[in-house]
């Protein structure tokens, strides 16, 4: 089984599903170590190709972490759907973050901002855990109640 029909960490944003694992680790000109992610991005809509890629690379000596690459992946994809939307007001402009991506998930990111916005504000508490073996993790320190968590209207794990 290749390590992206199991992903160590998924959301599912509006109709959006994003998967995230990581890959291997790459050397870099350095010689630091930086730990390489691959991610699927994939929606309802079947006249569009999922986008799947391992170009996401932590910094230099970071240890495993696909929730943080999936933090930095919505960022991302937050920058593509704030480029589409400058791009739909200033028809002219050709926003290069509108461009890291197919133009599908940059509309997409649009389509779902105030979505991806809560994961990026608050992902210790909306983002899935999962352990390196994509099970959860038994062990939550959080002191707050099932019922305090913020709403996550739109979101699923």
């Amino acid at each position: 089984m290749s390590s992206h029909e199991n992903p160590l960490a998924a959301v599912t944003v509006g109709s959006l599903r994003i998967d995230v694992w990581f890959c291997e680790d790459r050397r870099d000109d350095n010689g630091g170590t930086r730990r390489a992610y691959g991610y699927r991005i994939a929606d309802n809509d079947p006249t569009h190709t999922a986008c799947e890629r391992t170009d996401l690379e932590s910094g230099v000596g970071s240890e495993i972490d696909v929730h943080a690459a999936l933090s930095t992946l919505i960022s991302f994809m937050t920058a593509a759907g704030e480029g589409y939307q400058y791009a739909m007001m200033n028809p002219s402009a050709d926003p290069e973050s509108m461009r890291m991506f197919p133009i599908w998930v940059s509309e997409a990111a649009y389509m779902n901002a105030d979505e991806l916005a809560i994961l990026t504000l608050d992902s210790s508490d909306v983002l899935p855990r999962t352990s390196s073996t994509a099970s959860p993790l038994t062990n939550d320190s959080s002191p707050r109640s099932e019922y305090s968590r913020p709403s996550t209207n739109g979101l699923t794990r």
